[in-house]
């Protein structure tokens, strides 16, 4: 599925209409419409802003090889894998980790969910280069 396609989806799954969806996204309907017909990009902060308020993350809708359902399978083993890996658990020994985990668990939940969807952009990113 395109970045459009899943756009316009999670915008169906969740009743909202076009002209609401532009409204919280404070673009255009024809923005939009053109983002769902995969006729133009998000800018940066639209795109976190759809990752934000779908609950999704920015590597699930830029990625056109996944759907939805298999979004939600995922998330899940992926928590699992991570906590079985030695690696991961040793960078959790990083005082410099260790200190910016501190500051992220002071963060609202929104905030949270920016940083997290900031660093699959950037992961993103640097897979597509």
């Amino acid at each position: 599925m395109t970045f459009g396609q899943k756009l316009r989806e999670l915008r169906i799954m969740n009743n909202i209409k076009q002209y609401e969806l532009a409204k919280i996204l404070y673009c255009s309907k024809t923005s939009l419409s053109k983002m769902e017909l995969d006729k133009t990009k998000p800018s940066n902060s639209i795109l976190i802003d759809i990752a934000n308020l779908f609950n999704v993350s920015i590597g699930y809708l830029l990625d056109n090889k996944m759907t939805y359902k298999e979004y939600k399978t995922l998330t899940s083993p992926m928590l699992m894998e991570l906590l079985a890996d030695t690696e991961a658990i040793d960078l959790l020994k990083n005082p410099e980790v260790v200190e910016a985990f501190q500051i992220f668990k002071s963060l609202d939940d929104v905030d949270k969910l920016a940083v997290i969807h900031l660093i699959e952009f950037k992961l993103y990113q640097s897979k597509n280069k």
